[in-house]
């Protein structure tokens, strides 16, 4: 009992700079906790605008296989197999500085939605309870992209809701900052 009392306030102790934070945007990405029925803890989102056409955003998200070389805390992201506009993936991920692994097998499914794209991740497999990945591609004007990823993730460790929200909010604008940065 102690060991999990332990890890719970690790992990409200590492969450703490997101706890504190009042501001809801930074470096024009701006962030919020959602809901996303079926899984218990609430999620993360962030948008921002990026300075790319929605064809090179979409191309560079729907390459899965480089997830690990961009995204942040990500250690793995393996194609198990693509047809058209759906895919199967291996991600796996970093928490707690390390000191743990998540991973799922994914299904995507990319889809036009408007004039923009929505690619979707959800969880086949995993040690999590419950994942859901969501980039929403909007064109403004021919030259940028309005992007918003939603990530809820809920880990299979023994941990207040609120702190896992709060890295899923934290993942959220961290990964829309990582594809802003990787398509500079």
């Amino acid at each position: 009992m102690q060991r999990i009392s332990a890890l719970t306030l690790l992990l409200t102790f590492i969450a703490a700079p997101a706890l504190a934070q009042d501001d809801r945007s930074y470096e024009g990405i701006t962030w919020r906790k959602v809901s996303e029925p079926g899984i218990e803890v609430q999620g993360g989102e962030a948008t921002g605008v990026l300075n790319a056409p929605i064809d090179r955003v979409a191309r560079q998200v729907r390459d899965y296989a480089s997830y690990d070389d961009f995204l942040p805390h990500f250690r793995q992201s393996r194609v198990l197999g693509e047809r058209g506009d759906r895919a199967m993936v291996y991600l796996q991920v970093e928490i707690l500085h390390g000191a743990g692994t998540l991973w799922a097998q994914v299904q995507i499914h990319a889809r036009e939605s408007g004039d923009g794209q929505v690619i979707e991740a959800r969880m086949l497999r995993g040690n999590m309870d419950g994942f859901i990945a969501r980039w929403k591609l909007e064109p403004v004007g021919d030259s940028q992209t309005r992007v918003t990823f939603t990530l809820v993730a809920d880990p299979q460790v023994p941990a207040p809701s609120s702190v896992v929200a709060n890295q899923n909010e934290v993942f959220a604008k961290k990964s829309v900052r990582a594809l802003r940065n990787r398509l500079r």
